[in-house]
């Protein structure tokens, strides 16, 4: 029988052992969240802060379960409407929100520190740099939140001394100075360059006099693409300026013709354009572009070449929409532009000299980066070039004719951000 109840009670001293541990656990101080941040270089400095506090002994969430309760409680940024949502969600005491912005060739980060009440223990803007060295005021700022009771409303007026120093650096460690004219490591261009591969389709007919003229491929193609932003570490519009390129070669394409006829074929394109975008909403950014391009399409002149070579320069203006899905790791880029077609190549002078010419691209892609490392995308596009065609003809005169294009492509690469 002693036995018995020994074990009983041994039993009943396990339960409540492990029921108490998660509070024995947690006895050693409050634990932060550490949410996305938003803005430039927000992953890294996000990455930063947390392997900072981590180093002060700060107990912490996981950056993956602060993702989740972040996506759960719809929270961005800096706002505060639903984090005591998110800490409750994530078992924890306190949450850290943080923005960075860019100010000439220095990256600053705001960190805010606050509770389920809405008391807000830390706020203060300090240069990336410093971002190591804010953690230990963060650390005291939340270890005095925790053991202090909340001050009473305007409770600094009552000393009837001005003070300019702003609530929420009084009783904590100021951060290191974040003056102008301190020195910084001066930030790369924001360069994303790739190579992929794609599937691209060209459905192309004329309406001429001895009937309708078409050509109709898929073929593969090598692409390259890059873009640069030259200020985007800059404060004012400057910062949204981008240029772009892409070029793009058919691999192992050859066409056959009537009675078997093998027409040596090569389809290439190269365009570039220059634009702005500017940020209208938290993560979405809208801007326009100006571009120059060539589309061509050379196929061997022969008597089985129903559509002769067409090689279509255009000026394309156009509109981008930017926005970011989870920061820079996932980023929606979608475009519209018109294409005036300025010259229509050897086609022009084989179905009529006169003329005009005009076109579209619709197109969209799924991709992002890493700060400095790895970019990647998935893109589709649609082109397409409408004739209207009249006067001499070399071959045979066409009244009208149309030219589209379809392409899905994938692409990897480089990313300096």
């Amino acid at each position: 029988m002693p036995s018995t109840q020994s074990a009983r009670l041994l039993t009943l001293a396990l339960v409540v052992f492990v029921s108490l541990s998660p509070a024995l656990a947690r006895a050693d101080g409050p634990r932060v969240v550490v949410l996305p941040f938003e803005g430039a270089e927000a992953v890294s400095t996000r990455l930063v802060v947390y392997e900072a506090l981590e180093a002060e002994g700060v107990e912490l969430t996981s950056l993956a379960a602060a993702g989740e309760a972040a996506r759960a409680a719809r929270v961005r940024g800096l706002s505060r409407r639903r984090v005591g949502r998110v800490l409750a969600i994530a078992d924890a005491d306190a949450a850290l929100q943080g923005r960075t912005t860019v100010a000439r060739d220095r990256v600053l980060v705001r960190l805010v520190l606050s509770t389920a009440s809405g008391r807000v223990l830390y706020d203060r803007e300090v240069a990336f740099e410093d971002a190591r060295s804010a953690a230990r005021a963060l650390r005291e700022a939340l270890s005095h939140g925790a053991s202090e009771p909340e001050p009473p409303p305007r409770a600094a007026a009552s000393s009837g001394a001005q003070n300019d120093t702003p609530p929420w650096e009084r009783g904590a460690d100021p951060a290191p100075s974040t003056r102008a004219g301190a020195s910084s490591t001066p930030q790369l261009p924001w360069l994303v360059a790739g190579i992929g591969a794609s599937a691209r389709m060209r459905d192309a007919a004329f309406e001429a006099d001895d009937g309708t003229r078409f050509h109709r491929a898929w073929y593969p193609t090598i692409d390259l693409a890059a873009e640069l932003r030259p200020f985007h570490t800059a404060r004012g519009l400057e910062r949204g300026l981008f240029v772009r390129a892409a070029f793009h070669h058919s691999v192992g394409l050859r066409s056959v013709g009537p009675n078997d006829t093998v027409v040596d074929t090569a389809f290439w394109g190269l365009g570039g354009d220059a634009g702005l975008l500017v940020t209208v909403a938290e993560g979405w950014d809208l801007g326009f572009a100006v571009g120059l391009g060539v589309d061509a399409f050379e196929l061997a002149d022969t008597p089985a070449t129903l559509v002769p070579t067409a090689v279509y320069g255009s000026l394309r203006p156009g509109l981008r929409l930017r926005t970011q899905l989870l920061d820079e790791l996932v980023v929606l880029d979608i475009g519209a532009s018109y294409r005036w077609i300025f010259d229509r190549g050897p086609i022009g002078a084989a179905f009529g000299r006169q003329g005009e010419s005009h076109g579209f691209e619709l197109g969209a892609s799924l991709g992002g980066s890493v700060d400095v490392g790895f970019s990647w995308a998935l893109s589709a596009e649609l082109v397409g070039v409408v004739h209207q065609l009249h006067g001499e003809a070399d071959v045979v005169p066409a009244s009208d004719g149309r030219d589209l294009g379809l392409r899905f492509g994938a692409r990897v690469g480089l990313a300096l951000r």
